[in-house]
């Protein structure tokens, strides 16, 4: 729960070790870059970044009913209804 607004949250949490390579810290920056400008009812809302020196934690919108990954592993086909 975020302590300001009570809203519920998710919390990802990017170890920047593994980003050692500066094309991946390039490509993370942009990535969080754009997530941050992009609104769309399918996309979770990024609401705020924490950058520290050895973490890159990112508050996201909660995903009440799971990730696509989550629905993807639970189906083998989605109808196109449901897609």
């Amino acid at each position: 729960t975020h302590r300001l607004s009570g809203a519920v949250v998710a919390v990802k949490t990017i170890d920047k070790a593994r980003l050692n390579d500066p094309k991946l810290r390039t490509r993370a920056r942009e990535e969080v870059r754009l997530h941050a400008r992009l609104s769309h009812a399918h996309v979770v809302t990024l609401y705020h970044v924490v950058d520290e020196p050895s973490r890159l934690h990112l508050v996201l919108e909660y995903a009440q009913r799971g990730s696509l990954r989550d629905a993807l592993d639970g189906e083998r086909r989605f109808s196109e209804e449901r897609a």
